[in-house]
């Protein structure tokens, strides 16, 4: 029951993040405002939201299961940096670096996974 919890706050997360990022439409574009926001991170609802569904995850959940909830974030993550470079938001080389790592973790992910 729990890490269905965990799983649809993370899901609600992941929701929130992508509203934040369409309203979040000028030059100075950064990823971190935009992945954690401005504020403290114990006043920021969206990272405590974050953190009890990781916490629920990583406690309930089976090793299968985050692996693949590991991989579709890197690849929707870096949906978003992709869509930044050709939307011309934001750094060119920010926007590459942070691509380029969500790459390499997502197929790190995915070796690890595909050896269990």
């Amino acid at each position: 029951m729990l890490n269905y919890i965990g799983l649809g706050l993370y899901a609600l997360w992941l929701i929130l993040l992508l509203l934040k990022y369409r309203a979040h439409q000028d030059e100075q574009y950064s990823f971190g405002r935009i992945l954690f926001g401005n504020l403290l991170w114990y006043r920021n609802v969206r990272n405590l939201i974050l953190l009890t569904a990781v916490s629920l995850m990583c406690f309930t959940t089976p090793i299968v299961w985050l692996y693949r909830i590991g991989i579709g974030t890197t690849i929707f993550i870096s949906l978003l940096a992709l869509l930044n470079i050709f939307k011309k938001r934001g750094y060119l080389w920010e926007n590459s670096l942070f691509l380029g790592g969500n790459v390499l973790g997502s197929f790190l992910l995915f070796y690890i996974y595909s050896k269990l």
